[in-house]
C-alpha cells in the first residue's frame, strides 16, 4: 500500500486508518497536564518578566531602563530601612551611655564619666570629642598673630569696663540717695554718721569675709537688668571655654552664667560666671609635678577660649582677667622663662582663635 508522508490539518494523509493523535492534540494535552500540575503544586511566586507586550516580544530600551530603575529603587529602600534600624539602635545605645555619664558626673566621678565619653568616641558615636586639629606647635611672634588678624593687646589684656561703670553709678546713686534723705527727712549729722559707719562696716565685712562677693553680686545683677547684651557676652565667653574643652578631649562638668546662678546652685560668691571640667588627669599631673606637654597645651587653650571668643565677636575682651592670671601663675610655677612662657601663650592664643573660627 502506498503512503504519502506529511500531515494536512492534523490528520494522516494515508489511506490507512491511523489512530495516532495529531500534533495539535499533543500540545493541548501537554498544556492541560502542566496546568493540573501547577494547580496541585499551590501558588507560585510571580517574578517580573523582561518580555514586553510589543509585537516582536522584545523589551525596548526605555522599558528596560524603567525596569532596572525599579529594581534599584527597591534595593535602595531595603538598604535605607536597614540603615534606619541600625541608626535607631545606635541612638538608643548613645542615649543610655550618656545618661550613665551624667550620673557619674553628678556623683563626682569625673574620671569614670570621661572614660565613658572616650569609649563612645572610639565607637564613632561622638564625632567631635577630642578631634581638634589646630595649628602646628612652634614659636610664633606678635607679627605672626597680626598676620592672622589677631591683635595681642585686645585679646590678652581684658578690662572690665562695663561692670566698673555700673559700680561707679551705684556708688553715685548711693551718695545721692543719702543726701536726698538728709534734706527731705531733715536728718541731723549724727544720723548721717551712723548710716555711713554702718555702710562702711558692711563693705569691710564683704571685702574681708567674702572677697567682695556681695558687692559683686549686686553689681552683676544690676548690670544685667540695664544691659541685655552684657549677659549675651558672658554666655558667649563661657561657650568658648565649653567648646574648646570638648573638642580637645576634656569633658565639661557644668557652667554658670551669672553671679546669682553661682550663688543659687553652687553656693559661691565673687563668681561672675564659670565653667567647670572633669580635669582629674590634669590635677593629678600638677600634684605629681610631672605635667606633660599635651596636657599643658589643653589647659592653656581652654583658659584662653573665653577671651578668644569675645575677641572674635567684639574685637576685644572684657571678661577673663582671672583666666589670664591663672595661666600666668601656672607657667611661673612650672619655672618657665619669659620667652618660653610667651611662646606658649602666643601659640595657645593663635590655636584657640583658629579652632573657634572654624
Amino acid at each position: 500500500m502506498t503512503r504519502v508522508l506529511g500531515r494536512v490539518g492534523g490528520t494522516c494523509c494515508c489511506t490507512c486508518s491511523c489512530t495516532r493523535p495529531s500534533l495539535r492534540t499533543q500540545t493541548t494535552s501537554s498544556a492541560n497536564a502542566n496546568a493540573n500540575a501547577n494547580a496541585n503544586a499551590g501558588p507560585r511566586l510571580r517574578l517580573p518578566t523582561l518580555r514586553s507586550r510589543s509585537k516582536n516580544g522584545r523589551m525596548s530600551k526605555k522599558q528596560f531602563s524603567s525596569y532596572t530603575t525599579t529594581i534599584n529603587n527597591n534595593n535602595n529602600n531595603h538598604n535605607a530601612t536597614k540603615a534606619r534600624s541600625t541608626n535607631v539602635e545606635s541612638f538608643s545605645t548613645l542615649k543610655d551611655r550618656l545618661v550613665q555619664m551624667e550620673k557619674e558626673v553628678e556623683a563626682g566621678r569625673g574620671a569614670s564619666a570621661t572614660k565613658i565619653v572616650r569609649e563612645l568616641q572610639e565607637e564613632g558615636l561622638l564625632g567631635a570629642f577630642s578631634r581638634a586639629e589646630g595649628v602646628p606647635k612652634r614659636s610664633y611672634t606678635l607679627q605672626d598673630l597680626r598676620l592672622n588678624k589677631i591683635e595681642p593687646a585686645a585679646l590678652l589684656s581684658p578690662t572690665e569696663n562695663y561692670l566698673e561703670k555700673v559700680s561707679t553709678y551705684c556708688q553715685r546713686a548711693y551718695v545721692a540717695g543719702l543726701l536726698s534723705t538728709y534734706f527731705v527727712y531733715h536728718w541731723d549729722a549724727t544720723q548721717v554718721f551712723y548710716l555711713l559707719a554702718f555702710s562702711l562696716m558692711m563693705l569691710t565685712v564683704d571685702k574681708v569675709g567674702y572677697n567682695g562677693g556681695i558687692e559683686f553680686l549686686a553689681v552683676d545683677t544690676i548690670g544685667r537688668w540695664f544691659n541685655k547684651s552684657y549677659g549675651v557676652r558672658v554666655s558667649r565667653h563661657e561657650a568658648g571655654h565649653f567648646l574648646i574643652a570638648y573638642i580637645m578631649g576634656v569633658l565639661p562638668r557644668g557652667y554658670t552664667l551669672s553671679a546669682w546662678n553661682a550663688l543659687k546652685y553652687n553656693m559661691t560668691l565673687s563668681v561672675q560666671a564659670g565653667t567647670s571640667f572633669c580635669d582629674e588627669d590634669f590635677q593629678n599631673e600638677v600634684a605629681s609635678g610631672k605635667l606633660t606637654s599635651s596636657t599643658l597645651d589643653k589647659f592653656c587653650c581652654i583658659a584662653l577660649a573665653g577671651v578668644a571668643q569675645e575677641f572674635i565677636d567684639h574685637g576685644s575682651a572684657e571678661g577673663g582677667r582671672n583666666d589670664i592670671l591663672q595661666l600666668d601663675n601656672l607657667l611661673q610655677g612650672l619655672g618657665f622663662t619669659q620667652k618660653k612662657a610667651d611662646d606658649q601663650i602666643r601659640w595657645s592664643a593663635l590655636n584657640t582663635v583658629f579652632l573657634l573660627r572654624k
